[in-house]
Parts: structure tokens; C-alpha cells; sequence
């Protein structure tokens, strides 16, 4: 597969997880652009906030035209995050000549075949004939029995559901790099994951990201291009870089920060990975790895349906734990707004504790509003 690039004439690569898998993606755009493969990019909006394009709400399909985009928290919506830095890889893809069309934001708060019906009208229009959706962590490799462990789920899981139902039979690959770099799977789930997808032949191929590469040397000047502009730091590029620079395997304590209003609490676990898997990326047929995961279901018309559906199926938590979800948006409005009160499973008991109560006081005092506690 990474050596048959050169067969295709557009593609459209696509970050499956919200965050920054659509800046982790210029690992896959540097190999397309070495073979004057035509590039368009897209990612996932995170969520847990909301979004405005040139003062109108998300729509499931946004094209990135211009740096007039805000992400803001339901509650506030007159104060824009920081942490929304999407709209700068329009002058990041020019400065560091990327070589990217086309950017595209999609958006799940519309549900799942909104969005489908959408991207094929996209695909039909643009005419793409590969997809590749790039996953960091592996986290969307995920079996039904793995999701205990699993916190950020709804958009990983929605990017697999969505392509595999696509009607257009458009090739569609699924590339994870670094495995287990976000802490969700650990070392043991992944090498029985790997073992899995290898007896029974699902791994098109695999290469080591090395630090010589033109594309991780790109990588690093994106994301470090990234914190600049948004002064912010992403703990995922340190792990990535550790892998692919340090000999030893790597052995860290994770920290996951958990916010409701000024009030902060912080989740410590363990994470040890594998540098024979997780200092490398891995490319699979992305149809056939859905239909080994059709026990975990993944449709929805809403954010809120899908809290509560990935709830059933036992995940440890999800991307929208702690945050206000629009139960209904339309007309270019949202309404019917609620606050899940969900702490993930890695925190301790007392934590858990600690932050039920803190959520219910916030109730009582009328700062939290529609609360849904699970």
C-alpha cells in the first residue's frame, strides 16, 4: 500500500480523531505529494464546544476558506478557545508548502448519516478515488471488549461507521500512527489487536516513522508552528517524538485534566508502549477492519444519542464527559442544551465522588443547568 500511491490522482486524507490527527496527517500528505498525488484534508470539529464559520453555526460539511472560524464553549459563547487552531493551517499549509487544496472540517452534531449523505455528495463532486483516514493512538482499532479503557470514542468510532457505509466504492485505507500514543489502548491490548489483524492478513503494510524523514521533520515544524500560534503545547507530539528518537521502549504516568467551570481535578495513569508497534504506522483496509468491529454500533442523530449510546456499550468515557451537549440544532440555532455529568473510569473513587457532588452543588447554586449524571 505506501509504495502504491502513485496510482491515484486525488485523495482525500482525513483526521479521524477531533484534536490534532488533521495536523498528524501531514505524516500521510508529504508521502502523496512526493508522488503529485492532487491533496485535500479534513478533520473532525471536537464535540464537547461548538463552532461558528463566518458567523453561522457548523454545518456537517465546513471548507476552511478563511482565519473567520471560533470554537466556543455552549454556556459562553461570546468568548472564543484558544485551543481552536484549525483555521491556521490555511497560512500553515502556504508557509510550510504543504501542498493541500482543499481543507474541510466535518462536523458529528448533526449525526452520523447527515454527515454521510454530505461527504458523498463531497466525494461525488470532487471525485476522490482513495480515502485515507489517519488515526493517532489506534484508539479506533478498538474491540468490543477494549472499550472500558476507551475515553475519547465518539469521534474515532463515527469516522469508521461513516466511510465503511459509504455507496461510492471509492478505495478507503485506514492508517494509526503510533499506536497507544494517547494512553487509551494499552501495550497488551494492542499487541492482541495486532496479532488479530496479522494471522489474519488485515495489515497492508507498515513503516517506521524516522527522524530523518522528510515527513516527520514536517510533522514537527507543523506542530511546533501550531503551538506558536496558539500558545499551547500537545503532549502527543512529546510522546511521538520520544518514540522516534529515544532507543528504550517508553514508560510514562499519563495526566488527563477533567474541568467543570474554574474547578480542575487531575486523573494520573500508567502508560507503557512497545516502540516495535507504537514508533511506527500502520496501513489497513479500512473496510475490512469494520466488519471485525460490527458488534460496536455507532449511529446516532445527535451528540447526545451518542453519549448515551456508546454509554450502553461500555465505554470508559467519551469526548463530551463533563460538558454541554445541544440536544437539537437547527436553523442554524441549537437548543435544548445539556450538561453530562460523566467522570471517565480511570479516576479513583474518591475522585469520582468529589466531582459528582461538586457538579450537583453547581446545580443547586443554578450554574449548571439540564443536568444528565450517568
Amino acid at each position: 500500500m505506501i509504495n502504491n500511491f502513485h496510482k491515484y490522482k486525488k485523495v482525500l486524507v482525513i483526521g479521524a480523531g477531533s484534536g490534532r490527527d488533521i495536523a498528524s496527517s501531514v505524516l500521510i500528505t508529504e508521502k502523496l505529494k512526493k508522488e503529485g498525488v492532487v491533496i485535500d484534508l479534513a478533520g473532525f470539529l471536537t464535540p464537547w464546544a461548538l463552532h461558528l464559520f463566518n458567523g453561522k453555526l457548523e454545518k456537517p460539511i465546513n471548507k476552511l476558506n478563511s482565519k473567520t472560524a471560533k470554537k466556543f464553549i455552549i454556556t459562553k459563547e461570546n468568548e472564543s478557545l484558544n485551543s481552536f487552531f484549525e483555521p491556521e493551517l490555511i497560512e500553515i499549509n502556504k508557509k510550510f508548502k504543504l501542498g493541500i487544496r482543499d481543507i474541510y472540517l466535518f462536523s458529528l452534531q448533526y449525526g452520523t448519516n447527515k454527515l454521510k449523505v454530505q461527504l458523498e455528495n463531497l466525494i461525488k463532486r470532487k471525485s476522490y478515488d482513495l480515502i485515507i483516514a489517519v488515526d493517532v493512538g489506534g484508539d479506533i482499532l478498538a474491540r468490543k471488549k477494549d472499550l472500558g479503557s476507551i475515553f475519547t470514542p465518539i469521534v474515532d468510532f463515527s469516522c469508521l461507521e461513516i466511510l465503511s457505509k459509504l455507496k461510492k466504492p471509492t478505495a478507503k485505507v485506514l492508517s494509526v500512527v503510533a499506536p497507544g500514543v494517547d494512553g487509551e489502548l494499552n501495550k497488551k491490548q494492542l499487541n492482541e489487536i495486532f496479532k488479530e489483524y496479522k494471522k489474519d492478513d488485515l495489515v497492508l503494510g507498515n513503516e517506521i516513522i524516522s527522524k530523518q524523514g522528510v515527513e516527520y521533520q514536517k510533522f514537527l515544524n507543523v506542530y511546533n508552528e501550531i503551538n506558536l500560534r496558539t500558545n499551547s503545547q500537545s503532549h502527543t507530539c512529546k510522546v511521538i517524538k520520544k518514540l522516534v528518537e529515544e532507543k528504550s521502549n517508553f514508560k510514562e504516568e499519563y495526566q488527563k485534566r477533567l474541568k467543570i467551570g474554574k474547578k480542575t481535578w487531575v486523573v494520573r495513569f500508567p502508560v507503557e508502549l512497545d516502540k516495535n508497534i507504537s514508533n511506527r504506522i500502520f496501513y489497513f483496509d479500512l473496510n475490512k477492519i469494520k466488519s471485525t468491529r460490527m458488534d460496536i454500533n455507532i449511529k446516532y442523530s445527535n451528540i447526545l444519542e451518542a453519549f448515551h449510546n456508546l454509554k450502553k456499550q461500555g465505554v470508559g468515557g467519551t469526548e463530551v464527559d463533563l460538558a454541554y451537549v445541544p440536544g437539537k440544532i437547527k436553523g442554524g440555532k441549537y437548543s435544548d442544551c445539556k450538561f453530562i455529568l460523566n467522570p471517565f473510569s480511570r479516576v479513583s473513587i474518591k475522585q469520582k465522588e468529589n466531582i459528582i457532588n461538586y457538579g450537583l452543588l453547581q446545580v443547586n447554586k443554578g450554574k449548571i443547568k439540564n443536568l444528565i449524571i450517568n
